[in-house]
């Protein structure tokens, strides 16, 4: 057996990946050791998200696929576009015909080891923490009494930004990148506003309402600057003199805001305002109702409130995607969320957790692999380490938690 290297256009039936074919996401598409029929070769020709990380060949930089075969299973095929480029790999073993038969999905099967895939995406760790950096500077609690909006609106609109809301990638990494518990407001500032720039695609807006929701995303708890950090960080249950101080966080960040020269009638302004507000007029702090609350105030409490539980905070522990959603929906058939909003981030969101390792409520590890949502509630049917399948909207079984990449390959 060796490595060849084949452009995409000249695979043929029977060839064997040497190499994972992942998607853009980081998530594996087909495992090494699939044979490739012609079903395949054709959705691998034609799928846009795996563009990323496949190889190209030397000469022409088309994209191909690393695969094992034998000399005389591929003679000729040099002049196809499969040069010969003998590469490291594993020898695979011979299979019987039986053995050889394949899904359109993952042919192969073979026990799930997350160790194996590319949960952690570097480069976006590295755009993740430079841009934390900025935020740093940016949201000073030392001796500042506005802020730097044009360094923000920079921000915004830099590829940066751009590059962390890239997808189902972004939700992958969001949830894989542990959080720092001590610096909680800028990683949630930064959260929310990279869930807004989702929201906006998921929506259809046009690039500058997507990123002006992007922008109230980062700032929407602004005003916790000015809250003392001994009260932001105190355990336990607050007392209704600290609520209270609390409850104000979206009036006093509006106030910084308008220091800083923003116009409150801009619809950011207003989305940081309302984004503790409830459609059945529950929230704060002007106790609104649905029709009197703007799409971004809908939209920033959805994110708010969604990334806020999924975060270990001094005085909770973070919940599992799975549980929220379930929130979500109590709330959304309650009155609290606007349907139009709440449900198309849950059903977005919850297909780009395909692929997230999950730990079970009996302790097992699992890759998450399909999202029934036909079902009430977003239920994920999840790949045991073992290679086996559970249905956790058919079993007892729940998802408990979902794993950071340190967590699920520890």
């Amino acid at each position: 057996m060796r490595m060849i290297r084949c452009a995409i256009e000249n695979l043929q039936p029977g060839m064997v990946l040497g190499e994972p074919i992942f998607h853009d996401n980081g998530n594996i598409m087909l495992r090494k050791g699939t044979q490739l029929t012609e079903a395949l070769i054709k959705r691998l020709q034609s799928r846009k998200d795996i563009t990323v990380f496949l190889k190209r060949m030397p000469e022409t930089a088309a994209p191909a696929v690393d695969i094992l075969s034998p000399d005389e299973e591929l003679e000729g095929t040099a002049a196809k576009g499969c040069p010969d480029t003998p590469q490291e790999g594993d020898a695979i073993e011979d299979k019987t015909p039986e053995q050889k038969t394949s899904s359109e999905e993952m042919p192969v099967r073979r026990s799930s080891d997350p160790k194996q895939e590319r949960l952690l995406d570097l480069n976006y760790v590295e755009e993740y923490k430079s841009v934390i950096k900025e935020l740093r500077v940016l949201f000073s609690r030392h001796g500042a009494t506005t802020l730097n909006l044009d360094a923000i609106n920079a921000l915004i609109a830099s590829s940066k930004l751009d590059q962390l809301c890239d997808g189902a990638r972004a939700v992958t990494q969001i949830h894989n990148i542990p959080r720092e518990e001590r610096n909680y407001l800028l990683h949630h500032s930064l959260h929310v506003s990279i869930l807004a720039g989702l929201m906006g695609t998921w929506l259809g807006w046009p690039t500058s309402r997507r990123r002006r929701l992007m922008f109230a995303g980062l700032l929407l708890d602004v005003g916790k600057l000015k809250i003392a950090e001994t009260l932001l960080n105190k355990p336990g249950v607050l007392n209704n003199t600290e609520r209270s101080i609390l409850g104000r966080h979206s009036t006093m960040g509006c106030d910084l805001l308008k220091l800083s020269g923003l116009d409150e009638n801009d619809e950011a302004m207003i989305g940081i305002l309302q984004h503790h507000e409830r459609c059945d007029g529950s929230g704060y702090p002007a106790q609104l109702k649905k029709n009197q609350i703007t799409p971004f105030g809908h939209i920033l409490g959805i994110l708010d409130s969604y990334d806020a539980m999924a975060s270990n905070r001094t005085y909770a522990r973070r919940k599992s995607p799975f549980e929220i959603f379930d929130i979500f929906q109590r709330d959304t058939v309650g009155g609290k969320f606007a349907p139009e909003y709440s449900v198309l981030f849950v059903n977005r969101l919850s297909q780009s957790l395909i692929g997230n390792w999950v730990m079970l409520t009996n302790d097992k590890k699992g890759k998450i692999v399909y999202v029934d949502q036909s079902r009430t509630g977003a239920m994920p049917i999840v790949e045991l380490e073992d290679g086996t399948f559970l249905d956790t909207g058919a079993q007892s079984v729940k998802v408990k938690a979902l794993l950071t990449y340190i967590e699920a390959i520890s």
